[in-house]
């Protein structure tokens, strides 16, 4: 329930004096101080407003909590959350962008917050000009009281403050959203979140961000969606929809107004270079799942896959790689690999990330430069679960180009990632590759279900010579999602404490391939432990025999592979099963 408070004034204490030098901000008018604070509490954050001061320019404002009624007395107790700039009420990237003032026709249509969802797009619930705003996410269930005093020509007037005279009640939970235009038909809205102030300082951005979402046309509201990310290439931003596009799913559209590939800029004081971005979309994968109020959808927790292109391809690229956790598949087209090597991009990434030479640390102590290099980040991080990534990119890619593509691919090889990847001739133009087992929008890989990495096969293409290819994409696994003997259970995945099992098929006739399974679900691997592995030709699925058999060692990581694994094209292709070897 949301709780509004009253105030308390506080007459001056001291004599306001005139500014000594020049450009300082003017005295407000004799007798004005801060009035019509009001806060309440909603999903995880408390919304402070307040009427600024009129008869000055340039002030802010210090926003202060307490456990008890704040005073000029008692403030040197209270703690200081925050210093607002005046015309905080305004959001300056819509300012800036105008993409609800385009969508609605209206003019100066959501370039100020509303703090309560606008399900009819009534611009009257927009914050009044001159309202200040700040968002608190709440640390610690309790009773807050809150205050705001200005600061005026680089002086605090403690005076002039207001403060309420009854607490916020507050509890801590995931941060929500607030509706700021839905669709006359239901089908899509955007979006504002208020990230956490205290732990929120990009040298270049606030702290609340725009998102749209849609769902497709005649939904019901209940059933189940799996959920499209969309990433945008660079220039681009969120998109205000009229309902779901190209699949029949949730689709959502994060913003990236810096450009920053999608991963973060540098802090305000430009000492390290944080995940903002990512830190945003894993927010919002949280936020999906929470069932709140103003969401009009469902979702399919285990299907939720990312495509872009150029730079939203290289979201989908890192979103495979870090957040194996949310994603099942990805699909990234012309999007950088290792970005040291983004010739023509390097120097704008620079500017967010700092000089290549200077590899600022990233927020986990990486320098910015090495953790944005896919390559090297995926075997630093062998263990990791990731999703299955469809990459594919142009040889005559003159904006993100070609040249560390076939690195990439190797290492993603040699880190045994679930991959397939598709090279030609083209420019910086999209291109959706796509596999039997999976490809944009078909959701045939739910996240719970484990799937082979593939490396070395003999039916792979050469990204450095060949002109047009595929590495791993002339093989096929039998799932859920593409079943090779439809009713027949002999070809399906077994994954359990004591036995696993997938068929694989090569597409172009007899091949070898090393397999790795990844995303085990019950099948538990320890490392230096030996297993036994068996291939089983079921090109004939009425008689089944075992070819091969033999003990491979699990790796450090925990992972087998079996190397040099036949697979031919007929029937139901070649089953690996694993077992322990005692």
């Amino acid at each position: 329930m949301r709780q509004f408070a009253r105030i308390m004034f506080f007459p001056a204490v001291a004599t306001i004096v005139a500014a000594l030098f020049l450009g300082a901000a003017a005295p407000p008018s004799a007798g004005e101080k801060v009035t019509g604070v009001k806060a309440f509490f909603r999903e995880g954050q408390t919304f402070i407003t307040w009427k600024e001061l009129g008869s000055v320019q340039g002030e802010s404002y210090r926003v202060y909590q307490a456990q008890r009624k704040i005073t000029p007395a008692n403030l040197k107790s209270a703690k200081l959350l925050a210093t607002i700039s005046e015309g905080s009420c305004v959001f300056r990237r819509e300012l800036r962008k105008k993409f609800l003032q385009a969508r609605t026709g209206i003019k100066g249509y959501g370039q100020r917050f509303c703090i309560a969802d606008n399900l009819n797009n009534d611009p009257g619930k927009m914050l009044p000009i001159g309202t200040g705003l700040f968002v608190n996410t709440a640390h610690q269930a309790g009773s807050r009281f809150y205050a705001v005093v200005p600061e005026v020509g680089g002086r605090e007037r403690p005076g002039l403050m207001a403060a309420l005279d009854v607490a916020i009640d507050e509890k801590v939970m995931l941060p929500g959203a607030v509706i700021q235009w839905k669709h006359p038909d239901g089908t899509a809205a955007v979006y504002t979140h208020w990230m956490d102030y205290s732990k929120w300082d990009p040298f270049n951005e606030g702290y609340a961000y725009n998102f749209g979402l849609a769902v497709p046309d005649k939904y019901d509201g209940k059933t189940p969606l799996p959920v499209m990310y969309y990433g945008h290439g660079m220039g681009g931003g969120y998109r205000c929809a009229d309902k779901a596009s190209y699949w029949r799913c949730l689709w959502i559209w994060h913003g990236d107004k810096s450009g920053s590939w999608f991963f973060g800029v540098m802090n305000r004081d430009k000492t390290k270079v944080v995940n903002y971005a990512e830190q945003r979309i894993r927010w919002s994968w949280k936020w999906l799942n929470a069932g709140r109020p103003n969401q009009f959808f469902k979702i399919d927790p285990l299907r939720v896959q990312a495509h872009g292109h150029s730079m939203g391809g290289t979201m989908c690229t890192a979103l495979a790689l870090r957040m194996g956790d949310i994603f099942c598949s990805t699909v990234s087209s012309s999007g950088a690999t290792i970005h040291r090597r983004n010739r023509v991009w390097v120097n704008q990434a620079a500017r967010l990330w700092g000089p290549v030479a200077r590899n600022l640390p990233t927020q986990d102590g990486t320098g910015v430069w090495d953790h944005q290099d896919y390559a090297q980040w995926s075997l630093k991080h062998i263990q990791q679960e990731t999703a299955f990534l469809l990459v594919s990119n142009g040889k005559r890619d003159g904006s993100v180009v070609f040249e560390p593509f076939p690195d990439f691919v190797d290492a993603l090889q040699k880190s045994k990632r679930p991959f397939a990847a598709t090279w030609d001739q083209r420019g910086h133009s999209w291109s959706a590759y796509g596999t039997r087992n999976e490809g944009m929008g078909r959701y045939r890989l739910p996240i719970d279900e484990s799937l082979p990495a593939f490396a070395n096969a003999s039916n792979n293409g050469d990204p450095r010579t060949d002109r047009s290819g595929t590495v791993n994409g002339n093989l096929e696994w039998s799932a859920s999602g593409n079943d090779f003997a439809g009713g027949n259970k002999a070809d399906d995945i077994l994954d359990t404490k004591r036995e696993y099992g997938i068929n694989i098929r090569s597409l172009t006739g007899p091949a070898t391939v090393d397999v790795t399974p990844r995303r085990l679900q019950k099948f538990k691997v320890m490392p230096g432990e030996k297993y036994q592995w068996e291939n089983i030709d079921f090109s004939d699925p009425a008689n089944p025999k075992t070819v091969a058999k033999g003990t491979v060692a699990a790796d450090r990581y925990g992972l087998i592979t079996v190397e040099k694994f036949a697979a031919g094209k007929a029937g139901l292709g070649n089953r690996l099963v694993l077992r322990p070897a005692n």
